[in-house]
């Protein structure tokens, strides 16, 4: 065991019998890629040279530590928690991944409080959760975190795979003098708090950070309301509770459906905006801007004032406040109509801008304050979310036009609306349309996929945007090979067989134009489609391509993979998507026929069905059109205007 001494040196190895204690005021690993490679590419630097000097030695940054009184190994590791983790982990990687030898000893490291559901006693021992991400490294491309720490471990170790695949891949023996290169000539210096000394743990961790790693606003603040100090102790609540009750909230806010209800940024410092919106609630004398140290100045005086009537400090109050704002967030979330409606609002003003942020936070904080001063959820809903609903669907000048509307006016202005004018307005129209429409189902109501539209990846690792789609194409496709001249020649074959049927038309007539189609199947896929035109076979549209009756709300991807084509083919992508990732419900209906009289369900159930009825699902036309748009102005009228 390392004895106390003021100042020294000590190897990593050396390091092997010590567990490090991680208070419950610190935050946990926050190293970003940049941090864990220079430490990687220093010490590998330093290894290629090792040959040049006997005792050539890489030195990490002072760690600061205090000895535990109750256990005779144990430190309480002040500062130093992110360079000790690393090479933790970096150890742990080469043992497990590489060396197949998960035995090698390495110190250990304890975090107090830190997912305490997941950690018996209170703490989480730090191999037990690396191991599990060190055999998902490379699987966990797309995964989603339940809290800060799993996220800053997950892509540390993924960071530390990547860099020994392209350093030193698969050199077992060069992997196993790398590791014993650390443990023998990477040096910590060791700077020893005594037993007996009476400066605060957390002051003291507070000041030597203050020009080293960034800590975030909670940071602070969580360390401010954990500072041990004898005048501050709260009978009513222990300081492990609290740190408990931290950790509790900050996993919620890592619930990628309850986050991206109430932001559109993927931030990780969630705490700092819950706490940013706290204090604009309640201490309505700050400023309305991201002052850097604000947050951390304005609870830091709070949380040491005392009480007038009995001497006690503000902390348990202070915290409550806290408390009080993320229990009004979890009341929106567990009201899926409420949540809905709210999540709704946070997209359309400003998805996924970050200069946006500050607008969203203020309107939130008008959202609480109404919310608090409401009688009942209904009247929240009513005279606060409904009315700011109403202000934004339409542009200013429609809007004159909507006092009191029935359903016929709203349909009728949905129909003056176009694609290339009222692009934006179009979009957040068919937004609500799916929102209303999941507030609506007859069973069980279902949240709107907030997280997945507004935090999805392509293969690729490029995010995904939205935006709104023709349902029937736009322009016809250009033919480029024989597969898109097949589908072509299929498709007019099923338009005019639906043309003979729905007009009644003579069978002769369908005849003639089934011979025209066949034969050009021998014509090339370059002039098919000018040839014929010059037949007359031509397909007509009896409707406006552009209008709202014509779009869905559908992301870029889908988007991309079909392009121009044909609606049956479109259908066919969508249904094939579905299975797969996110498709509006709304959408889905649409490119389902969901919205006519007879749904795509009736009609395969259904075995006596006649053939317009199942032809009918390769073509987008009028009367889908007209549904459609009926239901989007019944949904705004029943929902928003009624």
């Amino acid at each position: 065991m390392i004895e106390e001494k003021e100042l020294e040196d000590y190897t990593i190895g050396e390091l092997e019998k010590i567990t490090f204690e991680i208070p419950e005021y610190q935050r946990g690993y926050r190293w970003e890629t940049n941090q864990v490679l220079n430490l990687l590419n220093d010490i590998h630097e330093y290894f290629n040279r090792r040959y040049e000097g006997k005792n050539r030695c890489y030195y990490l940054q002072p760690i600061i530590v205090k000895k535990d009184r109750e256990k005779e190994k144990n430190y309480i590791l002040i500062d130093g928690q992110q360079r000790l983790t690393t090479i933790y982990m970096i150890l742990t990687y080469i043992n497990i991944k590489k060396l197949k030898n998960s035995n090698q000893e390495i110190y250990n490291i304890e975090y107090k409080t830190i997912e305490n559901e997941e950690a018996p006693g209170g703490k989480l021992i730090l191999k037990d959760k690396i191991k599990q991400y060190i055999d998902d490294v490379d699987n966990n491309e797309y995964k989603t975190f339940n809290t800060l720490n799993e996220y800053y471990y997950n892509f540390a170790i993924k960071n530390i795979n990547e860099w020994f695949n392209s350093n030193l891949p698969d050199n077992n023996e060069q992997i196993k003098n790398f590791r014993d290169f650390i443990k023998d000539n990477v040096k910590i210096l060791w700077y020893e708090l005594d037993m007996e000394d009476n400066d605060n743990e957390n002051e003291t961790f507070i000041r030597i950070n203050t020009n080293k790693i960034k800590l975030t606003q909670a940071d602070l603040v969580k360390a401010e309301f954990l500072r041990k100090d004898k005048n501050r102790e709260m009978k009513e609540l222990s300081q492990e509770q609290l740190a408990i009750e931290w950790d509790e909230i900050e996993k919620s806010l890592f619930n990628p459906q309850f986050w991206f209800f109430i932001s559109n940024v993927n931030t990780e410092d969630r705490m700092s905006e819950l706490l940013n919106i706290t204090m604009k609630v309640h201490y309505k004398n700050t400023k309305n801007s991201y002052d850097e140290n604000e947050i951390y100045n304005v609870f830091e005086q709070e949380i040491n004032k005392k009480d007038f009537n009995n001497g006690n400090y503000h902390i348990k109050t202070t915290w409550d406040k806290i408390k009080e704002i993320f229990y009004i967030f979890n009341e929106w979330y567990e009201d899926i109509e409420l949540y809905n409606l709210i999540g709704y609002i946070i997209v359309i003003k400003g998805e996924n801008k970050i200069k946006n942020k500050q607008e969203i936070a203020e309107w939130i904080v008008r959202a609480i304050n109404s919310y608090i001063n409401s009688k009942t959820k209904e009247d929240f809903k009513k005279d606060f979310l409904i009315k700011e609903i109403k202000e934004k669907i339409f542009t200013e000048n429609i809007r004159k036009n909507l006092n009191n509307p029935d359903e016929k006016t709203i349909r009728e202005n949905l129909e003056n609306i176009n694609y290339y004018d009222n692009k934006n307005e179009i979009k957040n129209i068919l937004i609500l349309h799916n929102i209303l429409t999941l507030n609506t189902l007859k069973e069980n109501k279902v949240r709107f996929a907030f997280d997945k539209y507004k935090n999805s990846y392509d293969e690729s690792g490029k995010k995904v945007e939205w935006d709104i789609e023709h349902i029937h194409s736009q322009h016809d496709k250009e033919l480029n090979d024989i597969n898109d001249k097949n589908e072509y020649l299929n498709y007019l074959k099923i338009y005019y067989i639906n043309e003979t049927l729905k007009e009644e038309n003579s069978i002769h007539n369908v005849y003639d134009k089934l011979e025209k189609i066949k034969k050009l199947k021998d014509e090339s896929y370059k002039n098919v489609r000018v040839i014929a035109e010059e037949m007359g076979l031509n397909i007509k549209n009896n409707f406006e391509l552009d209008q709202i009756g014509n779009l869905a709300l559908l992301d870029s991807r889908t988007n991309r993979s079909y392009g121009d084509s044909l609606f049956m083919k479109k259908r066919a992508e969508i249904i094939k998507k579905d299975e797969e990732k996110f498709i509006p419900i709304c959408t889905k209906k649409a490119f389902l026929k969901a919205f006519t009289e007879n749904d795509e369900k009736e009609i395969i159930e259904n075995k006596n069905n006649d053939s317009e009825k199942i032809l009918q699902f390769y073509e987008w036309n009028l009367e889908d059109s007209e549904k459609y748009v009926q239901d989007i102005a019944n949904k705004l009228y029943e929902g928003i205007y009624k």
